[in-house]
């Protein structure tokens, strides 16, 4: 999701599910991935939520429902004279385990 331009690769199938949340399925590796994108009112990201391989309740490691929720935004300039838009600070988590486990907050962005 910091790199939104890769959202575009014509391997990824986009679905609408309504109008703030669009389902992304990915072919890789002889399987196919779902990633769930949620936008606001204005079009910034809000949150991403897909499967992910982990162990979040310590009961073994399996797929289980991750999440990343995206606050404010920075528009940076790109070498080719254009601009990019990415979030500024994240949380990821998951839901069914010990809830977030990193939160982040780019400083600055520098695009090449």
């Amino acid at each position: 999701m910091l790199l939104p331009g890769a959202a575009l690769d014509p391997a990824i199938v986009w679905r609408a599910d309504d109008d703030r949340r669009a389902t992304a399925e990915i072919a890789l590796g002889g399987s196919t991935h779902r990633v769930e994108v949620e936008i606001d009112d204005d079009g910034s990201l809000r949150r991403v939520t897909a499967p992910r391989w982990g162990n979040p309740v310590g009961d073994g490691y399996a797929e289980h429902l991750f999440t990343v929720t995206f606050e404010d935004e920075v528009t940076v300039a790109t070498d080719g004279g254009g601009r990019v838009t990415v979030p500024r600070s994240f949380e990821a988590s998951w839901p069914a385990g010990p809830g977030v486990f990193f939160r982040a907050t780019l400083d600055g962005v520098r695009w090449r």
